[in-house]
């Protein structure tokens, strides 16, 4: 998979916020193109798997490496929130090369976070589904959940680095919240998480769900850890997938 990723992707590359962001685009026939946005610390070739899936079911397919990721410039991981604004530069591009693109968002976990995130922004109307695997409901809820794994007083400790972000970074980290940009969304959103993830609790699959005002479906996978749910139940996780797009792409 490794080597299919390297020889057969293009290196694209945008401008946002002053940084450059890479990409790496797998072109197929058609105007069917899927966004995939990788997790924390992760890059887009750890996506792999999904892109070549995502290949093999005719998309086109952006792998896009976050701001502070892979080859992207940056030194601030954002958890999402910056994220959200790249995710519309990105949409442009594909625009650029197709002005009738319909294109899918598709995120794990920080990348879940973010593509729940971009949603509640205005976007074109060929964005025509998004699909989140178990992303997080915000970012100070993430925080706060790690702080007590590792046992740290998240009172003051995360208040003092929610101030510092919106000094330094123009937000906090109660303003980065999936939870209150799905409530916006009109975009069609397919839910996922597994009922064992230890770094984003299942309960937050519930959260979002709830909140979503668009057209939503949710798929829960018994027994699956963090980002695990596609290795997990593989067919079960693609038939949905396959299921949910395929009521809002037109062949």
């Amino acid at each position: 998979m490794k080597k299919w990723y390297a020889e057969y992707g293009e290196d694209v590359y945008i401008t946002s916020d002053s940084l450059r962001l890479h990409g790496k685009k797998f072109e197929n026939n058609g105007s069917k193109y899927v966004i995939v946005c990788h997790g924390y610390t992760s890059k887009a070739k750890h996506m792999a798997g999904f892109v070549n899936k995502f290949y093999s079911l005719g998309y086109n397919v952006l792998a896009v490496d976050a701001r502070a990721h892979g080859n992207s410039e940056g030194t601030k991981i954002g958890m999402g929130w910056p994220d959200r604004l790249d995710v519309i530069e990105w949409i442009k591009l594909i625009l650029t090369w197709d002005e009738n693109a319909q294109i899918i968002l598709h995120g794990v976990s920080m990348g879940a976070a973010t593509v729940l995130m971009a949603s509640g922004e205005s976007l074109p109307k060929n964005v025509k589904a998004v699909i989140a695997d178990c992303g997080y409901t915000s970012e100070w809820d993430e925080f706060r959940l790690e702080a007590k794994n590792l046992h740290i007083p998240w009172f003051p400790v995360l208040n003092v680095a929610s101030v510092i972000s919106k000094f330094r970074d123009g937000y906090d980290f109660k303003q980065a919240s999936a939870l209150e940009q799905i409530k916006k969304s009109r975009i069609p959103t397919l839910f996922i998480h597994g009922t064992e993830d230890e770094l984003v609790p299942y309960c937050m699959l519930d959260e979002l769900y709830t909140a979503a005002n668009c057209e939503k479906e949710r798929l829960t996978v018994k027994g699956a850890g963090h980002a695990l749910s596609s290795s997990v139940a593989p067919e079960l996780y693609w038939n949905t997938v396959e299921n949910f797009i395929g009521r809002y792409i037109i062949e």
